[in-house]
């Protein structure tokens, strides 16, 4: 009996302490923070080949995000529209990275990975566009700031157009990084969102209509 109480009390105490911490997220607890995670570790591996591992699946004259043979697709209609498909899965600090490519759409189109995301209203994003450029940003209550400066950099690591590339991201305290192709491009520091979600993003330009596909989405403890 007495067994049985400790246990209960340190797993009571364990709770209580991750939860001081902010290492939950809408009922969800920090996939990162938990105690037998180590820095380096694996956390999610996704190939996208099973639709049972619980990506959005959404179709409707807005967007589409579906499990295809190619990789997971999202497809947007309307002109300066913006997609987010998220993993379910809660972290604070996290490394991850994809590999995306254009299918249809403008040379401009953006596309790229999300991290503590909240809901469609508040994330970062870190955006690659189709057209060479790159930049990070923030989304909060709707409205888009960009934290990489006034504008994206452009980078000849990027692959224009229907190009493959594989986009890296870092969120770890304040500090938010983005990579493509094995090259570092942009780092910054934000401290508005502490925890949230991961994810794909999908952008159209003011011409609308574009879609990509994504692949081997990779999550590491940093």
């Amino acid at each position: 009996m007495k067994k049985t109480f400790l246990t209960l009390f340190l797993f009571l105490l364990l709770v209580l302490s991750l939860s001081a911490c902010t290492y939950f997220h809408q009922g969800k607890i920090s996939q990162d923070k938990l105690p037998w995670v180590h820095s380096g570790q694996v956390l999610m591996e996704e190939d996208f080949s099973k639709p049972s591992t619980n990506w959005e699946e959404v179709n409707n004259v807005y967007e589409l995000k579906r499990y295809s043979d190619e990789g997971y697709f999202m497809s947007i209609n309307p002109a300066d529209g913006r997609s987010v498909s998220s993993t379910g899965k809660v972290f604070s600090d996290a490394k991850f990275s994809v590999q995306a490519q254009k299918v249809t759409g403008p040379i401009n189109t953006n596309y790229g990975l999300v991290c503590r995301y909240v809901d469609k209203q508040n994330f970062y994003a870190f955006v690659v566009s189709t057209d060479g450029y790159a930049g990070i940003y923030r989304v909060k209550d709707g409205k888009t700031s960009m934290l990489s400066g006034d504008k994206f950099i452009y980078s000849d690591v990027i692959a224009q157009n229907d190009g493959v590339n594989t986009i890296f991201a870092e969120c770890n305290g304040d500090m938010l990084s983005l990579g493509v192709n094995g090259s570092d491009l942009l780092t910054v520091k934000d401290e508005q969102f502490t925890i949230g979600e991961l994810g794909l993003f999908l952008e159209t330009s003011e011409e609308g209509s574009a879609s990509a596909v994504f692949n081997d989405f990779i999550v590491v403890k940093p």
